[in-house]
């Protein structure tokens, strides 16, 4: 239990389909399969997603860059929370940020 409200708490970081997606499961307590099926997604896509969510929410860096983002500058903010709340890759970050 005290795993799971980690996880929701940690959540108000991510961006709003991530965090949509772990209060579907964790908070309301809803299956992958009916999340999926609420989604249009598969039920193994659905279970998949939540896994990396959960392991990037979980890491030293997602917790850093919660913490202490609001004292960077907007570029390097931006870039970390592209990267480490978000999940995007090296590259769908530098396309995003030019």
């Amino acid at each position: 239990r005290a795993t799971a409200e980690r996880i929701v708490h940690r959540a108000e970081h991510l961006p709003v389909e991530q965090r949509a997606l772990i209060e579907q499961v964790y908070v309301l307590g809803q299956p992958a399969r009916v999340v999926a099926a609420l989604t249009g997604r598969s039920p193994r896509s659905v279970r998949r997603a939540l896994q990396r969510i959960v392991q990037r929410t979980a890491t030293a860096e997602f917790a850093l860059v919660a913490a202490r983002a609001a004292e960077w500058s907007p570029h390097l903010r931006a870039v970390a929370t592209d990267l480490f709340i978000a999940g995007l890759s090296i590259r769908a970050c530098a396309a995003r940020r030019g």
